[in-house]
């Protein structure tokens, strides 16, 4: 948890970095909050908020838990309480491969904020390409939970 705090500060400078195209489409930028979950852990998440696109857009940084890779995942909301994540979204449009291993952290060398700045510009590139209308709140597209077996 210390870790987590000490990581806030940078984690809110390098999304506000590398995601300055979100603040332009007229989101405010509500700060990093230390969250945790029984499933989760510890982990710290970001929110925009647009109530002229009704919409919100939540960017969680994951530490590295149960043998899995620390990550950033960005998940986009309407009103009506629909969501999906960036990377479940690119899925289900069927784009190549190559896209959704930009958007892994592990990917990405030098220090944290280093790291989640390098990884959030490919996410704001990717969400500029696919994303804009819906991030705009022109259209809303349903994606389908992956479950993963799980259900």
């Amino acid at each position: 948890m210390e870790d987590l705090i000490s990581r806030r500060c940078d984690f809110d400078e390098a999304v506000l970095e590398a995601l300055g195209s979100i603040k332009d489409r007229g989101f405010d930028y509500l700060g990093g909050v230390i969250l945790s979950s029984q499933a989760l852990g510890d982990y710290i998440e970001g929110e925009f908020r647009s109530s002229g696109a009704n919409r919100s857009i939540r960017v969680t940084y994951l530490p590295s838990i149960y043998g899995h890779d620390d990550a950033i995942k960005i998940f986009v909301e309407n009103h009506r309480g629909g969501t999906f994540s960036i990377d479940q979204y690119l899925k289900h449009i069927g784009v190549n491969a190559e896209i959704l291993e930009k958007l892994k952290l592990k990917n990405y060398s030098g220090a944290f904020r280093e790291r989640v700045r390098a990884c959030l510009e490919e996410y704001d590139s990717i969400m500029n390409q696919y994303l804009a209308s819906c991030i705009d709140g022109h259209k809303w597209q349903d994606v389908p939970i992956d479950w993963r077996g799980y259900k």
